[in-house]
């Protein structure tokens, strides 16, 4: 008894022994896992200068030692249409020795393709823990040569949540209870890092883009004190100058450079306005009918004396079968492109060369497609700043503004208004190679498209023609033009060669001479030629220049010449000499009705306005229609002076912004009034408030119409002669005023 009871007690003692030995170990493997969390925790904190990857690496080897694992991945879940999506956001691989980049393959697929039944794993119904063969739904697991898994799912902002998968690609094993109490907890801590390196990164770019954003607006309020002070230094420096002039010359010289100033200011303040229209969503297109070469020749002709100055190539192509008129914006179209050839001229050097390509891509559904392009050999930009050039506020880089100024604004609001366009904007270039802008509008054609540039069917075939001009792409261009008229045609690229083929061929019916070209000058060969050349009879020499011919135009008449021309030509324009020395009249322009001086003699208007600068202006543009004008100093005034006469005025123009009474209250009060008139009366606000929602208060106010400040004399005329009338003593009727008056003081 007593040996079997110390059996017993052997027995116990072991089995004691046994349980403390394995409590020891369970307590010692729970200590070294809570150890490994913590080193975990410690090393995904850590605020050392390691980058995420390296944090990523050395943290998670703490748990795939441990557990003796071949990869770790972090996964993350989101909605798209067809339902649940999910992409491998991390990935630890040991073959990689730590963080390796995520499989493309594993990004943005649908979370059923990695297994059917993955709401039940996401929901903890079902555990995927050990061999992914004896699985159901994980063959996509098993593709990607997982032998054993541990699926952990996790939450992630609360949203949609995401997983962590623990992965061995040889062994095939169940995970014990304390191994993926362990992973799960390691599954947090790696999830939870991750996200927090990404908001972390978010944080770190929306507060780069702020200081990114805070600094190009203070670069741009930097650019614009500058861009308004020049052109202000001008002015009130000339004004000086021309006040102390002893000469008119001077004086003329002086008021020249003032408008040149002003135009520029107006300019720059132009575009502050259409950055804030577009930015308010107030900025809106007006669609009308024109001839699209017309407008390039208008564009041209506003640049041509940059480019004259640089001594640069400038040249035109436009596609013959873009209709010549088109229905669109013509005023924005030609901002658009004035804008990206104003800055291929700035940005290329002096003889560079520039081209405008303008391009028909077809038609659909009523809307034609065009595009309209500029390259140049200019400085070039690079892919970098490519990216800035349509932002507000930004140039391709800092210091572009230091070297060649600019608002910085003209790309961003080209960009807007191509877009309202339903076309597209885009820039192709190379550091050191030029840049070519380009882009595309939809527009209709216009009812006047079956207008051709030829107006008869004059006999072409027996025209000769001329061309001299030591320009290579002149003598190309001028000539494509002349041959696609049907004239048989001859160039020479010097004044001896141009005289040796008229002496081999006999005399041409039209000579295109240029004015600069070395040794001999048009001016000296058009005398040449008119000498050499005795038939046919009265040939037609016409001058081509770049530059600016008026000081030249006697010597070069007394010499022979005819015309005289603007580079770049344009077909048009060829066309019309041409029809015009075959004889053929000229079509005529729309019809402009001028009256003399006086023609609103005895007729009276008020005007409120509080500037005396202002009523100063008005007075000497308005002075020899011989209008009678009565001023208002405020809108009080305003009412009190009509209240006292109503049937003494026509017509009122109102300011909006005045002292005591603004030209709102004003206008209302007037239409209140029991004046017989005071219904009928038109008022027009002649306000420096543009914007469309300005012009809608002004209308709601009782207004009939709106005129911009600076003072837009087309629309104050033609307010004018809208609404003023005079009497016609032969009909005995009255007759609206038709007024042109001369836009200068």
């Amino acid at each position: 008894m007593k040996r079997y009871l110390s059996l017993i007690k052997r027995h116990e003692k072991k089995r004691l022994e046994n349980s403390i030995r394995q409590l020891a170990a369970e307590l010692e493997s729970r200590e070294n896992m809570a150890n490994m969390l913590n080193k975990m925790s410690v090393r995904f904190l850590s605020n050392d200068e390691e980058t995420f990857d390296e944090k990523m690496t050395a943290g998670v080897k703490f748990i795939t030692d441990m557990m003796d694992l071949d990869n770790m991945s972090v996964f993350r879940n989101f909605m798209a249409p067809d339902g649940v999506h999910t992409s491998q956001i991390y990935r630890w691989d040991r073959e990689a020795d730590g963080t390796a980049a995520a499989r493309p393959e594993l990004e943005d697929i649908a979370i059923s393709h990695l297994a059917h039944d993955w709401a039940d794993i996401m929901s903890g119904k079902k555990i995927v823990n050990g061999p992914v063969r004896a699985m159901e739904g994980l063959s996509a697991l098993e593709h990607f040569g997982v032998a054993s898994a541990f699926i952990v799912p996790v939450q992630m902002n609360n949203e949609y949540g995401g997983f962590v998968v623990f992965e061995n690609s040889q062994i095939e094993r169940y995970y014990s209870d304390e191994s993926v109490k362990a992973m799960r907890s390691a599954a947090f801590l790696c999830a939870n890092t991750v996200i927090r390196a990404e908001m972390e990164k978010k944080i770190k770019d929306s507060l780069d883009n702020a200081k990114s954003a805070s600094q190009a607006k203070s670069d741009f309020l930097a650019n614009m004190s500058h861009e308004i002070r020049t052109p202000l230094n001008a002015i009130i420096g000339m004004t000086r100058i021309g006040k102390s002039a002893a000469d008119m010359e001077r004086m003329l010289y002086c008021l020249i450079k003032i408008e040149d100033a002003s135009k520029h200011l107006f300019g720059v303040i132009n575009d502050i306005l259409d950055v804030s229209k577009i930015e308010a969503g107030k900025f809106e297109l007006a669609p009308t009918e024109f001839n699209f070469e017309k407008m390039l020749q208008r564009v041209v002709n506003v640049v041509n004396f940059r480019v004259d100055e640089k001594e640069q190539q400038l040249t035109v192509y436009v596609d013959k079968n873009i209709p010549r008129f088109i229905v669109g914006d013509e005023q924005r179209l030609a901002q658009i492109i004035t804008n990206i050839l104003g800055n291929a001229i700035k940005f290329t050097p002096k003889k560079g060369a520039i081209c405008i390509n303008t391009y028909f891509l077809g038609e659909k559904d009523g809307e034609t497609k065009i595009k309209i392009s500029v390259k140049d050999t200019g400085i070039g930009i690079s892919f970098e700043q490519q990216a800035k050039l349509f932002r507000s506020f930004q140039q391709a880089e800092t210091g572009t503004f230091n070297k060649f100024g600019g608002t910085g604004l003209g790309l961003s609001i080209s960009k807007s208004i191509v877009e309202m366009m339903g076309g597209e904007i885009w820039v192709e270039s190379e550091i050191g190679k030029g840049a070519v802008f380009a882009f595309t509008i939809q527009v209709k054609r216009g009812e006047q498209r079956n207008r051709a540039y030829l107006r008869h069917a004059a006999d072409w075939k027996k025209l000769r023609v001329l061309i001299v001009d030591d320009e290579a792409y002149i003598l190309k261009d001028l000539k494509g033009i002349v041959e696609g008229f049907g004239a048989l045609c001859d160039t020479a690229d010097n004044a001896q060669d141009a005289l040796k083929l008229v002496r081999k061929n006999g005399g041409y019916h039209i000579y295109f001479v240029d004015w600069k070209m070395p040794e001999m000058d048009g001016i000296k060969l058009t005398k040449e030629l008119k000498k050499t050349a005795r038939t046919p009879e009265n040939p037609l020499a016409i001058m081509v220049s770049s530059a600016d011919i008026s000081s030249i135009s006697v010597l070069a008449k007394q010499a022979g010449v005819d015309e005289f021309l603007q580079k770049p030509l344009f077909p048009s324009t060829i066309a019309d000499i041409i029809s015009e020395y075959l004889g053929v009249p000229a079509q005529k322009p729309e019809e402009t009705n001028v009256d003399p001086p006086g023609v609103f003699d005895g007729r009276r208007v008020l005007i409120a306005e509080d500037v005396e600068i202002n009523c100063e202006i008005l007075l000497a543009l308005l002075e020899q229609t011989k209008i009678e004008i009565d001023f208002a100093v405020n809108g009080a005034e305003a009412v009190r002076m009509f209240a006292e006469a109503p049937d003494k005025y026509e017509m009122i123009f109102m300011d909006v912004q005045m002292p005591e009474m603004d030209g709102y209250e004003a206008t209302r009060r007037i239409r209140a009034s029991d004046a017989a008139t005071a219904k009928t009366i038109p008022i027009i606000a002649m306000t420096a408030n543009v914007f469309k929602g300005d012009i809608e208060r002004c209308l709601e106010a009782g207004m009939d119409g709106h005129v911009g400040k600076p003072i837009d004399l087309d629309a104050l005329f033609e307010y004018l002669n809208k609404y003023l009338q005079k009497y016609d003593n032969k009909s005995g009727e009255y007759i609206r005023g038709r007024l042109t008056v001369e836009k200068k003081l």
